[in-house]
Protein backbone atom coordinates (compact mmCIF):
# COMPACT_ATOMS: atom_id res chain seq x y z
CA UNK A 1 0.00 0.00 0.00
CA UNK A 2 1.64 3.31 -1.61
CA UNK A 3 0.42 6.85 -1.36
CA UNK A 4 2.27 10.33 -2.44
CA UNK A 5 1.67 13.47 -1.44
CA UNK A 6 1.83 15.01 -5.24
CA UNK A 7 1.26 13.30 -8.97
CA UNK A 8 5.09 14.15 -9.52
CA UNK A 9 5.87 12.19 -6.71
CA UNK A 10 3.30 9.39 -7.82
CA UNK A 11 5.19 9.29 -10.94
CA UNK A 12 8.54 9.35 -9.85
CA UNK A 13 7.87 6.24 -7.38
CA UNK A 14 6.07 4.62 -10.05
CA UNK A 15 9.52 4.88 -11.80
CA UNK A 16 12.11 4.65 -9.70
CA UNK A 17 10.12 0.88 -7.59
CA UNK A 18 8.78 -0.08 -10.64
CA UNK A 19 5.34 -0.18 -9.15
CA UNK A 20 1.81 0.66 -10.45
CA UNK A 21 1.28 4.56 -9.83
CA UNK A 22 0.47 4.98 -6.31
CA UNK A 23 -2.67 7.04 -5.41
CA UNK A 24 -2.02 10.97 -4.47
CA UNK A 25 -3.03 12.45 -1.25
CA UNK A 26 -2.91 15.51 -1.46
CA UNK A 27 -1.53 17.34 1.94
CA UNK A 28 -4.60 20.05 2.54
CA UNK A 29 -6.59 21.08 5.71
CA UNK A 30 -10.87 21.31 6.64
CA UNK A 31 -12.58 23.57 5.95
CA UNK A 32 -13.65 23.83 9.88
CA UNK A 33 -9.86 25.62 10.19
CA UNK A 34 -11.20 28.48 8.39
CA UNK A 35 -12.63 30.41 11.63
CA UNK A 36 -12.63 30.26 15.16
CA UNK A 37 -9.39 28.50 16.43
CA UNK A 38 -7.78 31.67 17.11
CA UNK A 39 -8.23 34.74 20.24
CA UNK A 40 -9.66 37.48 17.90
CA UNK A 41 -7.27 40.11 19.63
CA UNK A 42 -4.57 38.00 18.42
CA UNK A 43 -6.11 38.09 14.85
CA UNK A 44 -6.50 41.84 14.78
CA UNK A 45 -2.53 41.89 15.10
CA UNK A 46 -2.01 39.83 12.23
CA UNK A 47 -2.48 42.33 9.44
CA UNK A 48 0.21 45.51 9.74
CA UNK A 49 -2.23 47.86 9.55
CA UNK A 50 -2.21 49.56 6.58
CA UNK A 51 -1.14 48.94 2.76
CA UNK A 52 -0.71 45.39 1.23
CA UNK A 53 0.54 42.28 3.45
CA UNK A 54 2.05 39.88 1.42
CA UNK A 55 2.04 36.41 3.36
CA UNK A 56 4.89 33.56 3.98
CA UNK A 57 5.16 30.92 6.54
CA UNK A 58 7.35 27.69 7.18
CA UNK A 59 8.55 26.48 10.11
CA UNK A 60 12.37 28.13 9.42
CA UNK A 61 12.74 31.67 7.40
CA UNK A 62 16.54 30.66 5.87
CA UNK A 63 17.44 30.94 2.30
CA UNK A 64 16.67 29.39 -1.06
CA UNK A 65 13.38 29.33 -0.58
CA UNK A 66 12.54 32.36 -2.57
CA UNK A 67 12.10 35.40 -0.05
CA UNK A 68 15.39 37.29 -1.47
CA UNK A 69 13.14 37.30 -4.71
CA UNK A 70 9.91 38.94 -3.26
CA UNK A 71 12.38 41.53 -1.47
CA UNK A 72 13.81 42.42 -4.74
CA UNK A 73 10.37 42.72 -6.10
CA UNK A 74 9.29 44.75 -3.78
CA UNK A 75 11.95 47.15 -4.45
CA UNK A 76 11.31 46.73 -8.13
CA UNK A 77 7.58 47.92 -7.67
CA UNK A 78 8.18 50.77 -5.42
CA UNK A 79 10.81 52.34 -8.29
CA UNK A 80 8.20 51.74 -10.77
CA UNK A 81 5.29 53.59 -9.55
CA UNK A 82 4.59 56.08 -6.11
CA UNK A 83 1.00 55.52 -6.20
CA UNK A 84 0.87 51.82 -4.84
CA UNK A 85 -0.34 51.04 -1.56
CA UNK A 86 2.70 50.06 0.92
CA UNK A 87 4.31 46.65 0.81
CA UNK A 88 5.02 44.78 3.80
CA UNK A 89 6.19 41.08 3.52
CA UNK A 90 5.43 39.34 6.63
CA UNK A 91 7.36 36.14 7.21
CA UNK A 92 5.61 33.55 9.87
CA UNK A 93 8.33 31.05 11.18
CA UNK A 94 11.28 30.72 12.73
CA UNK A 95 14.42 32.96 11.64
CA UNK A 96 17.79 30.39 10.30
CA UNK A 97 21.05 31.01 12.04
CA UNK A 98 21.89 34.91 10.58
CA UNK A 99 18.99 34.85 8.19
CA UNK A 100 17.44 37.49 9.38
CA UNK A 101 20.21 40.06 8.95
CA UNK A 102 20.81 38.77 5.63
CA UNK A 103 17.39 39.63 4.40
CA UNK A 104 17.33 43.12 6.39
CA UNK A 105 20.06 44.07 4.29
CA UNK A 106 19.37 43.05 1.05
CA UNK A 107 15.50 44.91 1.51
CA UNK A 108 17.53 48.17 2.93
CA UNK A 109 19.91 47.57 -0.63
CA UNK A 110 16.67 47.75 -2.86
CA UNK A 111 15.06 50.64 -1.05
CA UNK A 112 12.59 48.77 1.50
CA UNK A 113 11.80 50.44 4.84
CA UNK A 114 12.88 47.95 7.90
CA UNK A 115 9.47 47.84 9.22
CA UNK A 116 8.57 46.36 5.40
CA UNK A 117 9.85 42.90 6.68
CA UNK A 118 7.91 42.01 9.30
CA UNK A 119 8.46 38.97 11.68
CA UNK A 120 5.13 37.11 13.24
CA UNK A 121 6.33 33.75 15.37
CA UNK A 122 5.18 30.37 14.86
CA UNK A 123 1.62 29.45 15.93
CA UNK A 124 -1.00 26.36 16.40
CA UNK A 125 -0.91 24.19 13.42
CA UNK A 126 -4.45 24.29 13.71
CA UNK A 127 -4.87 28.34 13.48
CA UNK A 128 -2.71 28.57 10.55
CA UNK A 129 -5.80 29.38 7.93
CA UNK A 130 -7.41 31.86 9.93
CA UNK A 131 -4.38 33.71 10.56
CA UNK A 132 -3.22 33.70 6.97
CA UNK A 133 -6.82 35.32 5.94
CA UNK A 134 -6.06 38.07 8.11
CA UNK A 135 -3.35 38.66 4.79
CA UNK A 136 -3.79 39.98 1.32
CA UNK A 137 -1.65 38.01 -0.70
CA UNK A 138 0.24 34.36 -0.14
CA UNK A 139 3.91 33.44 -1.68
CA UNK A 140 4.96 30.24 -2.28
CA UNK A 141 8.17 30.64 -3.96
CA UNK A 142 9.48 27.23 -4.20
CA UNK A 143 13.06 27.27 -5.99
CA UNK A 144 13.19 23.62 -7.37
CA UNK A 145 16.71 23.29 -5.71
CA UNK A 146 16.22 20.02 -5.86
CA UNK A 147 14.07 16.98 -7.29
CA UNK A 148 11.76 16.80 -4.61
CA UNK A 149 11.37 20.31 -3.97
CA UNK A 150 10.46 20.67 -7.90
CA UNK A 151 7.42 17.52 -7.44
CA UNK A 152 6.10 18.50 -4.12
CA UNK A 153 3.61 20.45 -3.29
CA UNK A 154 3.86 22.44 -0.27
CA UNK A 155 0.99 22.69 2.60
CA UNK A 156 1.38 26.59 2.21
CA UNK A 157 -0.80 26.70 -1.17
CA UNK A 158 -3.01 25.04 -0.02
CA UNK A 159 -3.46 27.05 3.29
CA UNK A 160 -3.70 30.00 1.12
CA UNK A 161 -6.50 28.79 -0.57
CA UNK A 162 -8.30 27.82 2.00
CA UNK A 163 -7.83 31.17 3.48
CA UNK A 164 -8.92 32.91 0.36
CA UNK A 165 -5.42 34.16 -0.22
CA UNK A 166 -4.97 35.09 -4.14
CA UNK A 167 -1.37 33.46 -4.80
CA UNK A 168 1.52 34.35 -6.31
CA UNK A 169 4.21 31.12 -6.67
CA UNK A 170 6.78 29.83 -8.72
CA UNK A 171 6.39 27.03 -11.85
CA UNK A 172 7.41 24.10 -10.58
CA UNK A 173 5.96 20.95 -11.35
CA UNK A 174 3.70 20.46 -8.28
CA UNK A 175 2.44 24.22 -8.14
CA UNK A 176 1.63 23.91 -11.57
CA UNK A 177 -0.64 21.12 -10.88
CA UNK A 178 -2.06 23.50 -8.48
CA UNK A 179 -2.42 25.94 -11.50
CA UNK A 180 -4.56 23.64 -13.52
CA UNK A 181 -7.25 23.35 -11.36
CA UNK A 182 -7.04 27.47 -9.77
CA UNK A 183 -5.94 29.78 -12.39
CA UNK A 184 -7.81 32.38 -11.48
CA UNK A 185 -6.19 31.96 -7.77
CA UNK A 186 -3.05 31.63 -8.46
CA UNK A 187 -0.42 33.17 -10.61
CA UNK A 188 2.80 31.29 -11.78
CA UNK A 189 6.36 32.69 -11.92
CA UNK A 190 9.60 31.15 -13.70
CA UNK A 191 12.14 30.00 -11.27
CA UNK A 192 14.35 32.94 -9.89
CA UNK A 193 12.62 35.34 -12.59
CA UNK A 194 12.02 38.21 -10.40
CA UNK A 195 10.69 40.59 -12.99
CA UNK A 196 7.63 38.47 -13.40
CA UNK A 197 7.35 38.07 -9.29
CA UNK A 198 7.04 41.81 -9.55
CA UNK A 199 5.04 41.56 -12.66
CA UNK A 200 2.69 39.62 -11.20
CA UNK A 201 2.11 41.48 -7.66
CA UNK A 202 1.90 44.72 -9.23
CA UNK A 203 -0.82 44.02 -10.85
CA UNK A 204 -3.06 42.80 -7.97
CA UNK A 205 -1.18 45.37 -5.60
CA UNK A 206 -3.14 48.19 -8.25
CA UNK A 207 -6.39 46.37 -8.64
CA UNK A 208 -8.36 45.62 -5.47
CA UNK A 209 -11.27 44.88 -7.87
CA UNK A 210 -9.08 42.11 -9.45
CA UNK A 211 -7.68 41.20 -6.37
CA UNK A 212 -11.01 40.32 -4.76
CA UNK A 213 -11.84 38.13 -7.59
CA UNK A 214 -9.08 36.49 -6.79
CA UNK A 215 -9.58 35.84 -3.61
CA UNK A 216 -13.53 35.07 -3.96
CA UNK A 217 -11.70 32.43 -6.40
CA UNK A 218 -9.24 31.22 -4.18
CA UNK A 219 -12.47 30.23 -2.23
CA UNK A 220 -14.21 27.81 -4.56
CA UNK A 221 -11.59 26.31 -5.32
CA UNK A 222 -10.50 25.53 -2.08
CA UNK A 223 -14.23 24.45 -1.07
CA UNK A 224 -14.59 22.38 -4.32
CA UNK A 225 -11.52 20.25 -4.74
CA UNK A 226 -8.39 21.52 -2.27
CA UNK A 227 -9.83 20.49 1.31
CA UNK A 228 -9.42 17.47 3.43
CA UNK A 229 -13.02 17.10 3.20
CA UNK A 230 -12.59 16.68 -0.53
CA UNK A 231 -9.43 14.48 0.00
CA UNK A 232 -10.41 12.10 2.51
CA UNK A 233 -12.76 10.52 0.79
CA UNK A 234 -10.34 9.60 -1.83
CA UNK A 235 -7.53 8.45 1.13
CA UNK A 236 -10.98 6.30 2.68
CA UNK A 237 -12.01 5.00 -0.85
CA UNK A 238 -7.94 3.66 -1.38
CA UNK A 239 -7.69 1.84 1.77
CA UNK A 240 -11.28 0.25 1.35
CA UNK A 241 -10.17 -1.01 -1.69
CA UNK A 242 -6.59 -2.10 -0.47
CA UNK A 243 -8.42 -4.31 2.40
CA UNK A 244 -10.56 -5.75 0.30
Amino acid sequence: YVTAASPGIAAAYADELGIEEPTTILNVFPRSERSGRTPPDELREEHPGCGISLYWYSQPIGPNRGLEMVVRAMGQIQDRSEDIPRLTLSLRGGWADGYESTLRSLAHSVGLEDTQIRHLTRTPPDQLIERAAQHDIGLALEQAKSRNRDLCITNKIFAYLLAGLPVVATSTKGQRFVHQYASDAVRLCPVEDVDEVANQLLQWVRDTPDRKKAAAAACRVAENRFSWDVEKETLVSTVRSTLE
